[in-house]
This record gives C-alpha cells, structure tokens and sequence, in this order.
C-alpha cells in the first residue's frame, strides 16, 4: 500500500498562531474524508506540540503518516537502540536465578 502523497495536503502557520490547512479530493473518487481526517490528525499534533521526531525533536514532514513519531528509519532505529541498551543495562545487576541460570 502506498504512503500518504505529499503534494496533497499544505499545512502553513497563519498570522494568529494557528495552522490553516487545505488539501485535494481524490481525483477519479471525488472522495475527501480520509485526507480531511488525515489533515486534521495531523493539525491536532501541530497545535499541540508533537509534530516533530521523538529523538532529534526535528519538524516531521507533511508526507509522513499522521501517527508517525520519528523524521527518519534512522531516527527510529536509534531509538529502539538506546531502548535495547537501557533495558539491558538493568539486566546485568540482576541475580542470576532470575536470568535462568541453573541452581548449584
């Protein structure tokens, strides 16, 4: 399935602090309800704060997904990486019979 086109939608910051939004029909369908959901999804973020990338706090693109978290695969990778070390950071200071090791 293809990902969202990016030359469907524009999203700007207007005068007053807000965002004004506008986005194309569907061509062959005339449908607009999924961009129009999708449109404001993603105004929501904006207003609140969290259109940007959970780890380099970068603006997220306007062709990403409206659930997206990350700017990037690498930025997404980084951070599953920096999760797998803090979780196996407090692994290591654990007894050993609850790493399953066998009783002597």
């Amino acid at each position: 399935m293809p990902g969202p086109d990016a030359n469907t939608i524009w999203i700007e910051p207007n005068e007053t602090g807000g965002y004004s939004a506008q986005f194309e029909v569907y061509f062959w369908t005339g449908n607009k309800a999924n961009r129009l959901a999708r449109v404001k999804a993603i105004g929501k973020r904006m207003m609140g704060g969290t259109w940007r990338c959970r780890r380099c706090g970068d603006d997220l693109s306007q062709d990403k997904r409206a659930d997206t978290r990350f700017c990037s695969e690498g930025c997404r990778k980084k951070s599953v990486r920096k999760r797998r070390e803090e979780r196996e950071h407090w692994m290591v200071g654990a007894p050993s019979d609850y790493m399953g090791a066998a009783k002597g």
